[in-house]
């Protein structure tokens, strides 16, 4: 048995941001994959960025077209 002098529990907030893919392809359905899990918001949305940019470019289709979507820009604090 361990000399214990004191135990304690705390509860902390934790907020992280996921980086998500929804993909509709014809009449196949749909699929929601998680890509990643960040402590930054500036980092979840370059992450998105970036795989958006490899999704352009696999699928051969132009920038602006309607069917790819990056994220919504989100307010947060700057880090101290």
């Amino acid at each position: 048995m361990l000399d214990l002098r004191q135990l304690e529990y705390r509860v902390k907030q934790k907020t992280v941001y996921f980086v998500t893919r929804y993909c509709s392809v014809g009449d196949d359905g749909v699929s929601l994959t998680e890509e990643g899990e960040f402590r930054d918001p500036l980092a979840a949305h370059r992450a998105a960025n970036a795989l958006l940019a490899t999704d352009h470019a696999r699928e051969g289709i132009e920038d602006g077209d309607a069917r790819l979507k990056g994220p919504e820009p989100i307010a947060y604090d700057e880090p101290r």
